[in-house]
């Protein structure tokens, strides 16, 4: 993702992989996602691209399978306050694509 982070295509289909290996992996591999900066890389592609609706939904989506796993994987202490204003200008921007998913992350990290 770093390589190719002004490619939004590649950053849409990056974030969806990352998202299907912590679905599938669960929480040991979202610990490894997150140790290898994932949360940084989909923040990265979120604020790359703003105007891009489908990398904003598989980032959301991205970040929802990863916060969903906090409580197991202690998760929630690698993200920061950056990553709450991209979700609410993407909550603004898309709701139909991201609110419910951008609400729900944001109510994770209260």
């Amino acid at each position: 993702m770093q390589a190719h982070v002004s490619d939004a295509i590649v950053q849409e289909v990056a974030c969806a992989a990352l998202r299907n290996i912590v679905k599938v992996g669960g929480a040991e591999r979202a610990t490894v996602l997150a140790s290898v900066s994932g949360f940084t890389a989909i923040q990265n592609a979120m604020g790359a691209h703003p105007n891009e609706v489908q990398v904003q939904k598989e980032a959301c989506q991205a970040l929802l399978e990863l916060t969903a796993l906090s409580a197991d994987a202690n998760l929630l202490d690698l993200l920061g306050g950056h990553l709450q204003s991209l979700l609410e200008a993407t909550n603004v921007r898309y709701p139909a694509e991201c609110k419910e998913c951008a609400c729900i992350i944001l109510m994770r990290l209260s």
